[in-house]
């Protein structure tokens, strides 16, 4: 057990909260039901935090891990403006999609002039060339979805043929050989997929969406803004001011999203294996094949983080990497926390919800240290809530016996 100051450490907890930091929730409900991160909040925990910290209805909202905007969605439910940062493409395309703004109609209209047209075989979009594709699909099953993907984006409206994509892209799963598991897509060879049940996963996901639209279709108000844009939250290129962050960082859990999404993102954002790669390479060091893209200037290592690098070092890690990945996360945190500090309006907050880990052993007090690591770069630590205690995987009891972790909001102050 790791010392670390009083100060940090969580003095309250909310039962209410548990659920309200999964993705379970999303899974059912409208419009955010259409693509769902498997490592995310809920809208409630959205609703939750803007009572917290007592945000008014004409603030502005930051969210710089944006994920499947869910942030956006709950903001504009509300009728608080908001702005999101992803590293990831396929993260704006489906944000985008769920905060847009459609005529029914018309919509409507698209739709049926799509499904009348049809999707014919012999014409399709080159699929690229990235080795898990042709490793997660059937030919046959591959090459209907690029016949789909060609008839969507012959949709000269862009944000209607996004639309119809974020449908296709929702049910590849669904089609493929792959399986979404912790923090990597697990390959099943033998799994047989029937390529009849693409257009009929396709059609029921597309009109599932439009059937979300009607039942809570909501009026654009003129003064709200909602947006989602690619950028990195560790360098934001945005000068806008802001009177919250909203956001759940990428967990120190080893879960890396190029991959998790590797199917998606290779069909609708990216156009070779290297492409992939790189993107892998410049996520953020939750995992252990990210690489270090910015230098943590005028970042401490806080004493509490060197007690857990001492007794990394002396561990049985059953990879060589986890130490750097462990010492490279806090340092992206510190340069997104300092990157976010000039950008939050005096008396603004900051709400973070990060959970703790453990490698081989070791526990590591996440939220302490990043409490920490926030009043470094100017914020004022108000207080780190517990919101549930997660378990520990088979491997961790059986070798280190079971020691629950906290999953925690963290909220500052400027």
């Amino acid at each position: 057990m790791f010392t670390t100051g009083s100060k940090y450490k969580s003095k309250e907890s909310n039962a209410s909260l548990s659920r309200m930091v999964t993705a379970g929730a999303n899974r059912s409900q409208p419009i955010y039901r259409w693509f769902v991160y498997p490592h995310s909040f809920t809208k409630e925990f959205v609703h939750w935090a803007i009572n917290e910290i007592g945000l008014k209805r004409d603030a502005i909202v930051l969210e710089p891990f944006l994920g499947a905007g869910t942030t956006l969605l709950a903001c504009k439910e509300l009728g608080i403006s908001a702005t999101g940062f992803d590293i990831l493409p396929l993260s704006i395309l489906v944000s985008r999609v769920k905060v847009g703004n459609y005529r029914l109609r018309t919509l409507k209209k698209h739709w049926s002039s799509l499904k009348r047209n049809g999707w014919s075989k012999g014409t399709t979009n080159k699929v690229p060339d990235i080795p898990i594709l042709s490793k997660a699909f059937d030919t046959d099953v591959l090459e209907r979805i690029a016949s789909i993907q060609y008839h969507i984006e012959k949709e000269r409206n862009k944000k209607y043929s996004n639309f119809f994509l974020v449908g296709l892209l929702s049910i590849v799963g669904q089609l493929s050989k792959t399986e979404k598991g912790g923090g990597w897509l697990r390959l099943y060879p033998d799994r047989v997929v029937p390529p009849e049940q693409v257009d009929s996963l396709f059609i029921n996901s597309v009109e599932t969406m439009i059937v979300d639209l009607e039942r809570g279709a909501r009026k654009q108000l003129a003064e709200r803004n909602w947006q989602a844009l690619l950028g990195d939250a560790r360098k934001l290129s945005s000068n806008q001011k802001f009177d919250a962050v909203i956001s759940s960082p990428p967990y120190l859990n080893r879960h890396d999203y190029t991959r998790v999404f590797s199917l998606e993102l290779s069909l609708a954002c990216l156009r070779s294996h290297q492409e992939l790669k790189e993107l892998r390479y410049r996520s953020l060091r939750s995992h252990v094949e990210a690489r270090k893209t910015f230098n943590a200037v005028g970042y401490s290592m806080p004493s509490s983080l060197a007690q857990v690098v001492e007794a990394l070092q002396k561990a049985p890690l059953n990879n060589d990497r986890i130490l750097a990945t462990t010492t490279g996360y806090f340092e992206d945190l510190f340069c997104t926390l300092k990157g976010l500090y000039p950008r939050i309006k005096k008396g603004g907050h900051v709400v973070f919800v990060l959970g703790n880990v453990r490698f081989a052993g070791v526990v590591i007090p996440v939220d302490k240290i990043v409490a920490e690591i926030g009043e470094q770069v100017g914020f004022e630590w108000q207080k780190t809530i517990v919101a549930r205690f997660r378990g520990n995987s088979a491997q961790q009891m059986g070798k280190f016996g079971k020691e629950p972790s906290p999953e925690s909001v963290i909220i500052w102050r400027k």
